[in-house]
């Protein structure tokens, strides 16, 4: 809870930074499809690093974000912090061949629930047809919970951290 205290306090921060300039504030909502990927050295027994790929699990997530404008009279360069929920994971094959070690059981479905906070950089030309938006960034991700379902339906939750 310390981290999301953090990251929640940083984007205040900077939202009480900006209060002169003419701040946007957004939502954003939707679905996420995600799945897990996991390499495997010699699961087929002849040492090669194999790839094996869980089924799609269908998860939301959703945000908010602040749109600053960085230079006061153009309005075409723009800072956009943000914070969002993201939920992801994936079940895995139940024919995989899967080495222990890894974590990755056959049969189950795991679930994961992340907050990150990106950070963009937007460029956003006024066109006679409209005003694109091309931007680059980073982000940090914090797992905050996450479930394990096994084959006989019981769920269990995660161990997060150096528990």
């Amino acid at each position: 809870m310390r981290i999301l205290g953090a990251l929640l306090s940083t984007f205040l921060l900077v939202l009480s930074l900006t209060t002169q300039a003419q701040v946007s504030i957004g939502i954003k909502a939707g679905a996420d499809f995600s799945r897990l990927i996991n390499t495997v050295q010699g699961n087929d027994g002849s040492g090669t690093i194999s790839l094996l790929k869980s089924g799609t699990s269908t998860g939301l997530y959703g945000g908010v974000f602040a749109d600053i404008p960085l230079d006061s009279t153009s309005k075409m360069f723009y800072l956009r912090p943000g914070i969002q929920y993201v939920g992801a994971g994936g079940g895995m094959n139940p024919n995989g061949n899967y080495y222990n070690p890894n974590g990755f059981q056959p049969s189950t479905k795991y679930s994961l629930h992340y907050v990150d906070v990106p950070l963009e950089f937007l460029y956003s030309p006024h066109l006679s047809w409209g005003r694109p938006w091309v931007g680059f960034g980073f982000y940090t991700g914090v797992l905050v919970n996450g479930t394990v379902k096994g084959p006989d339906g019981t769920s269990t939750p995660m161990t997060i951290g150096n528990q």
